[in-house]
């Protein structure tokens, strides 16, 4: 004889994936959580309608998507600057040339001309 469950429209929809959160924000989540008085289905669900949006819309502008009508540009890199966009890309979990094009579309975007360190120690 099986022992049959009843059908529960709540969680029929659901389907869980496995996340790897630090320990810091699995705190974070839990103090939240509670304070608010949600479970994790509904947290995780206000979570993503509250916020994804603006993160997406933010992304969007400060890591612009390649243009598919762009051409492609022959930039001059040094060993040392390749290194950081590749640090950056390790530390963000972002490709490199993603960041490579955001550093140019805000450095392109700027209204004042931006003064290095090196120049501020001279005047």
């Amino acid at each position: 004889m099986t022992n049959r469950r009843r059908p529960n429209p709540v969680t029929a929809e659901t389907v869980f994936r496995t996340y790897q959160l630090d320990d810091e924000l699995r705190q974070a989540l839990k103090s939240r959580r509670q304070a608010l008085g949600l479970t994790v289905r509904a947290f995780v669900a206000q979570a993503i309608e509250e916020e994804l949006d603006a993160l997406v819309e933010a992304v969007k502008r400060e890591l612009p998507m390649a243009d598919k009508k762009g051409r492609p540009a022959r930039l001059p890199l040094t060993e040392g600057l390749l290194g950081r966009l590749q640090e950056a890309g390790t530390a963000t979990s972002l490709p490199a040339s993603r960041l490579l094009v955001a550093c140019l579309a805000r450095a392109a975007s700027r209204k004042r001309r931006r003064i290095s360190p090196g120049k501020k120690a001279e005047q």
